[in-house]
């Protein structure tokens, strides 16, 4: 077998980037049915711009006019603009991309609202940008809230309107507002991908605003109302020295012939896109009023100017079973639960519970300008750990978008009501669909079930962690329920004898150990953003074997629980001492043991039952051990017991001084 060397690693900040997600062409089983989940063009594509994407130069040995003048000239001719300053793209994806590489980088701020397209973070953080996410006003676009969240860091703001995914739209004096608030140093990108959509009265005047002020960028496409997405075309106008610096780092040639010619046909075909227009505005009205009477059953329409409709599902239909079951009727409609408002699918879009929790887009004193190693991560079961998780990326990654799930309805209802996660799925399966990590933290007994769960659903680049004590079944487990997954567990020492989502808290692995247990020939570099992910919480990381792991542990910890639920119960047991005096008289030993074994009893049984090896070993070591000392106590040996106490003493003044505990009276505990 050929041995491979670990791959270069790529910049930290691409890490952080969660790839963009398609709508979906076929159902769970495989199936080809009515795909809505793009919002293409259901009339198809202009007579006009097929007959000359038909007709255009078919010598492919020769590259397309890479000035693309005909299409500028076109544009220019139509819109009453300046052709010098149209620059084109493969999509208005691509344009959006050059703004942040010629106006951003590490250091640099660029803002959008929460519900905003999914490429203004991809972009930001291609260069190393930091995306700043602001809360939206009933999904729409806060002027106030971009305005707030605007520093001395800030280069670009990112706007889209209507905006994708919600169907909103801001009208022309909260734009001008925006404009106005803005410093000349903050480029404003208006970005109109739904622009033919609107009636000529609801113009947002973003394109008159970028022949006018020199901070406005404003980009649109071919690819919605002119129905030529196979073709990804897009064009955008600013001033002169905007458009220069994009056209620096542009790709040549990045416009087909046939696209640029079937694109100059389509702006003249004016028929087919007033068609299109009409055509959208009858079945929308139609769709959201079919929606109104739903309204009894939870169900409501967030108004739109697009070509798609966001539904929320706020009653017990939930948009997950919305989903798929429109899938079974032969539609796939769009389901996006990382950006998830309420629950909600759609004409356009798919469901998390949850609600936009908190403002992230405010500058925040003292947070890292680093770039994070996950833009999006779900927690599975959100007892004490998983909450805690939790909150520490809420105080220690305000921009990390995180997702629970749990199988308990009450606990869901709880992590709702807490705030403690960006949205709260339905299902193990809806949790992940988005996700760049997974963390499991649920009992190590049922790890692989639960991991079965989710499998169809979890994305490929997707990294699945865990926080078990018992890492070798863990690994097992994981890798034969998740068998194309990329597997890095990991093990927080920390913990406390509460459990349950109120318990956690978001310093709670703060200077406390976390051991990252790849298996052998994991991926270096997802090794390392596990890493750099539990360094982010505040702990200290190691990494190690799974088996080695999990002897360590079972010195460590599982032992020590052991030895403490065996001392409670005895003490619990004694016919001739009464259970109110062991409580009245607990000394300060006994009441640490009680403290212990007050632990997560499922928790606690599944380690012990899979780590029984390593564990049965220790505790082989520690009988012949105490058998020693009672020997040593029987005849008297004061020597051997001094040098015993002296040697654990010892040890724990070193766990003092390595800050894993607090040098104080009862072990670090107080008692009131």
């Amino acid at each position: 077998m050929t041995n491979i060397t670990p791959a270069p690693a790529p910049k930290p900040w691409i890490l952080g980037i969660a790839p963009y997600t398609p709508g979906r062409s076929t159902t769970d089983d495989g199936r080809i049915v009515i795909k809505l989940s793009s919002n293409e063009n259901p009339l198809g594509t202009s007579p006009a711009a097929k007959a000359a994407f038909d007709a255009a130069d078919r010598t492919l040995e020769r590259y397309p006019d890479a000035g693309a003048v005909e299409l500028r000239e076109a544009l220019a001719a139509h819109y009453d603009l300046d052709p010098a300053r149209v620059i084109y793209g493969t999509g208005s994806d691509e344009i959006l991309h050059l703004v942040a590489g010629a106006y951003a980088g590490p250091g640099d701020e660029i803002i959008h609202v929460r519900y905003g397209f999914a490429v203004y973070e991809i972009a930001t953080r291609r260069v190393g940008a930091e995306p700043v996410i602001v809360d939206d006003r009933d999904y729409a676009t806060d002027v106030d809230a971009i305005l707030a969240a605007v520093t001395e860091r800030t280069r670009v703001v990112f706007v889209a309107n209507p905006n994708n995914p919600t169907g909103t739209f801001t009208p022309r004096a909260e734009i001008a507002r925006l404009h106005a608030g803005l410093p000349k140093s903050v480029l404003l990108v208006l970005d109109q991908a739904y622009a033919e959509y609107l009636s000529p009265e609801e113009d947002d005047a973003g394109l008159a605003l970028a022949m006018t002020e020199a901070n406005v960028l404003v980009t649109r496409t071919f690819s919605k109302i002119h129905g030529l997405a196979a073709e990804r075309i897009g064009w955008g106008y600013a001033c002169a020295p905007i458009i220069d610096a994009m056209h620096r780092i542009r790709a040549p040639f990045n416009v087909t012939t046939a696209g640029q010619a079937a694109a100059v046909a389509a702006i003249g075909d004016t028929a087919f896109v007033d068609a299109t227009r009409a055509h959208n505005d009858t079945w929308r009205g139609w769709f959201v009023e079919q929606i109104g009477q739903m309204g009894n059953a939870g169900l409501r329409a967030v108004p739109s100017k697009a070509n798609f409709v966001l539904v929320l599902f706020e009653g017990k239909l939930t948009a997950d079973a919305a989903y798929h079951g429109l899938m079974d009727a032969g539609y796939i409609v769009r389901w996006l639960p990382g950006q998830g408002p309420a629950q909600r699918a759609a004409h356009h879009d798919r469901h998390r519970r949850g609600n936009a929790r908190r403002h992230r887009g405010a500058a925040q004193p003292g947070r890292s300008r680093l770039m994070l190693p996950f833009a999006r991560v779900t927690i599975i079961g959100l007892g004490l750990i998983g909450s805690s998780v939790a909150r520490a990326v809420q105080a220690k990654m305000p921009t990390v978008r995180v997702t629970g799930y749990d199988a308990d309805a009450t606990v869901r209802e709880t992590a709702d009501r807490l705030q403690f996660c960006d949205d709260v799925a339905d299902s193990a399966g809806a949790a992940v669909i988005d996700a760049d990590l997974v963390i499991l933290c649920v009992p190590v007994g049922i790890m692989g079930e639960v991991a079965a769960e989710f499998a169809a659903e979890l994305p490929a680049d997707a990294i699945v962690s865990d926080v078990g004590s018992c890492k070798a079944e863990i690994v097992r487990a994981l890798t034969e329920a998740l068998p194309n997954a990329t597997v890095i567990p990991a093990h927080p020492v920390a913990g406390t004898e509460r459990s349950g989502p109120e318990a956690g808290f978001a310093t709670l692995f703060r200077h406390r150990w976390c051991i990252v247990t790849p298996p052998e020939g994991a991926d270096p570099v997802a090794v390392e953003r596990v890493s750099e992910f539990w360094r982010r919480l505040g702990a200290q990381v190691e990494t190690m074997a799974p088996e080695h792991h999990d002897r360590v542990l079972a010195v460590t910890s599982h032992l020590p629980h052991l030895i403490a639920y065996t001392i409670v119960g005895t003490a619990g047991d004694l016919e001739e001492v009464t259970q109110s005096e062991v409580i009245k008289y607990s000394a300060g030993g006994f009441r640490d043991f009680t403290r212990i074994a007050a632990s997560d009893p499922t928790m606690w049984r599944d380690i012990f039952l899979n780590n029984r090896e390593a564990v049965l070993e220790m505790l082989q070591r520690f009988s012949e051990d105490l058998s020693h000392l009672q020997r040593a106590i029987r005849w008297g040996d004061g020597d051997a017991l001094f040098d015993l106490f002296t040697r654990t003493r010892a040890i724990r003044r070193s766990i003092v001084e390595q800050g894993q505990d607090d040098d104080v009276q009862d072990f670090g505990r107080t008692h009131g």
